[in-house]
């Protein structure tokens, strides 16, 4: 299981989403642009202690997202989606893709 951030514009967000992947011991992918510099103070503070545990691989694009993970199976994540998370199958080489805080994944 993965997660991927597209676009995020909130560096606490990003942060939280990180602890999270650190303390399951999965991998985050963050796809740019993000809109806040990544190595902003905000970011750095919400990763607290984390940092050592989180393994995140970022993609310039959704292109080059696209790209480098060819192998695993991308699930959206959302709140309108026709399947409730708890009726659906999840897979060991599934990515989870939440969309962008303001409008989404488009």
């Amino acid at each position: 299981m993965r997660i991927a951030l597209y676009q995020p514009e909130i560096p606490q967000n990003v942060g939280t989403i990180l602890r999270l992947c650190a303390c399951l011991d999965i991998s985050a992918h963050i796809i740019h642009p993000c809109n806040f510099p990544f190595d902003s103070k905000k970011m750095k503070r919400s990763l607290m202690d984390y940092w050592p545990f989180i393994h995140m691989i970022q993609h310039q694009s959704w292109e080059a997202f696209q790209d480098n993970t060819t192998q695993y199976r991308k699930i959206l994540v959302d709140v309108h989606a026709p399947t409730p998370y708890h009726h659906f199958t999840f897979q060991h080489n599934d990515i989870l893709i939440v969309g962008r805080e303001s409008d989404g994944f488009p």
